[in-house]
Order: C-alpha cells, then sequence, then structure tokens
C-alpha cells in the first residue's frame, strides 16, 4: 500500500516528501506527481528511484520565504541538482541552506540523511567480494583450527630434571594454546612453531643416523620460556610431530624462512624451455613454396 508520494508501508521514503492536508494549499510539482503543501521548507527535496543519481530541489526566492511562502503561490519552482552540483551549491549558495531540513553537521561535513543512496568514499552500491565466505577459504580456516582441547602433561619429571612440565599451569597451556591458533596463515603459524622449537645437532648418536634433535619450549610469562618434553609439547599444541620436524630440519639445515610451497606451476622453467626449444625448431626449417600455385608457373 503506498500514498500520493510513493512511500510504501516500511516508511522509507517518508521523509522525502510530504502529503498535503485537505487545509493545505498544494501546488503540482513537475519533477513529482505528488501534491505538495506550498511551504518549501516543509518539502524541500525529491527523489526518483528512477534517477537515484538526481536530487530535484524545490526552490522559492529569497522574498517567498520571509514571506514563507504566500497563499497564492500556484508553482513552485524547481532546480535539478545531480550530486556533485548539489555539494557545490550547499557550500557556496546560503539560499538552499533554509530548506534542507533533512541535513545536519557531523564532523565537519555534511551528513545527507535524506537521500539514502548517497556512498561513502570507497565504497560502491555493488555487493563487496568476500573471500572470507568462500567455501575455499572456509575448508582453509577449518584445517587451522585445533582439533581438539589442549591436555594437562602427565609426564613424570623430578624438580631437577631438564625439563619443567609441571611448572606450567592450566592458564599457561590454554594462553599458549590459543596463541598457536591465532595464525592466519599457515605461514605464520610456521614461524611461530619456530620460535618455539630449536633443532640442534644431536651431542651423542648413540650409533644411530639422527641428524637433528628438537628442543621444545612453552612461553610461561611475558619474556619467559620453558622447556617441556615432546609429548607435553603435543598435547599442548595438538600439532603433527612430523610437521614439527621437517620445519626444524628445513631451519637448521638451510636457515631459511618456511615458504609456501604449495599450488603453482613447479616444473614452469622446464616447460619454457621445451617451448624455445620446438620455437628455435620452426625456426630453422627452410620455407618451400606450395605446388598448387597457379601463378608461380607464369
Amino acid at each position: 500500500m503506498t500514498d500520493d508520494c510513493g512511500n510504501g508501508e516500511d516508511g522509507r521514503r517518508e521523509k522525502f516528501s510530504h502529503v498535503a492536508d485537505e487545509t493545505d494549499k498544494t501546488a503540482d510539482c513537475r519533477l513529482c506527481p505528488a501534491k505538495h503543501i506550498n511551504n518549501p521548507a516543509k518539502t524541500p527535496l525529491h527523489w526518483s528511484m528512477n534517477h537515484p543519481d538526481t536530487i530535484y530541489v524545490c526552490l522559492v526566492s529569497i522574498e517567498m520565504l520571509s514571506a514563507r511562502a504566500p497563499s497564492n503561490l500556484t508553482q513552485v519552482p524547481t532546480v535539478t541538482l545531480n550530486k556533485r552540483r548539489f555539494l557545490e551549491v550547499l557550500e557556496t549558495d546560503e539560499a538552499i541552506a533554509p530548506f534542507l531540513d533533512y541535513t545536519t553537521l557531523s564532523g565537519g561535513g555534511l551528513k545527507f540523511e535524506f537521500f539514502s543512496r548517497v556512498c561513502e568514499k570507497g565504497k560502491s552500491r555493488k555487493r563487496p567480494v568476500r573471500k572470507e565466505n568462500w567455501k575455499r577459504s572456509k575448508l582453509k580456516a577449518q584445517r587451522r583450527r585445533p582439533k581438539g582441547v589442549p591436555e594437562y602433561p602427565t609426564c613424570r619429571y623430578d624438580k631437577i630434571s631438564t625439563f619443567s612440565c609441571k611448572k606450567l599451569s592450566m592458564s599457561d597451556i590454554h594462553r599458549f594454546h590459543k596463541l598457536i591458533y591465532s595464525c592466519s596463515s599457515k605461514n605464520e603459524q610456521d614461524m611461530l612453531i619456530l620460535k618455539f622449537c630449536e633443532g640442534v645437532q644431536p651431542k651423542r648418536s648413540f650409533g644411530k643416523k639422527k641428524s637433528i634433535s628438537i628442543q621444545y619450549y612453552i612461553s610461561k610469562n611475558v619474556g619467559t620460556r620453558v622447556r617441556v618434553c615432546k609429548a607435553a609439547f603435543k598435547g599442548i599444541t595438538l600439532l603433527s610431530p612430523f610437521r614439527i620436524e621437517r620445519l626444524a630440519r628445513s631451519h637448521l639445515l638451510k636457515r631459511e624462512a618456511p615458504t609456501e610451497k604449495r599450488e603453482g606451476g613447479r616444473i614452469k622453467d622446464k616447460n619454457d624451455q621445451v617451448k624455445q626449444s620446438i620455437k628455435m625448431f620452426i625456426e630453422s626449417l627452410t620455407c618451400a613454396e606450395s605446388h598448387y600455385r597457379s601463378w608461380s608457373y607464369k
């Protein structure tokens, strides 16, 4: 159900125009089919759904404004302005300012409450791309989430032992567990894992071909960390020991930060060499004249 100005039941366009009462003297606006009150201070602006980028401003002269729209007014003069020109007029011309009941000053600028289609700077009416809502992005985020809750270490070490698993409290465990899974990408998580897992050369081999020994640490307070065993670190972080060993070995041997090796063309260089060799072979061939050309025998 709509009124003369096209307002719906939600009242979304009610403040754009005003419907005249029986006692009010009305005048036809040539840009809006509705009847409007002659008082321009109440009905200064009209907005069209067919032309959302255009603002229609009903104007009267300064003398009419001071007389508050005389009763013998039969036609309200109308001016059509686009958004850019309308902003320029508002800043320079003070004659339109008394008509703008729906304009307020906010932060040194004008806030247009009457024009709902005005877009902010840097934004558009087109729906923005939200990659975080994609199915692929959700699956990636799901892989970085923990598979369960952290476990309190059950290992039995003496107080004089190298490992300090018993010195950890549940608040320390939950804080460190949350820190590990607060990373936004896999590379950030790998860097954080290397910060608390140090790969060193084993001091004694015991007849085994062991190329690396990993030391595990957990942050207890700000700026301090304690050394824990492998089982305790695995129960708290819920990370795969193969992933930790792979990162530690690569960092120990290459001394480089972990990089993303998934996806991408891994044999791109080989393909480029093959393409270049094929191109050189084709260029080395000598061209021969076609046998079916009749003009070549003349």
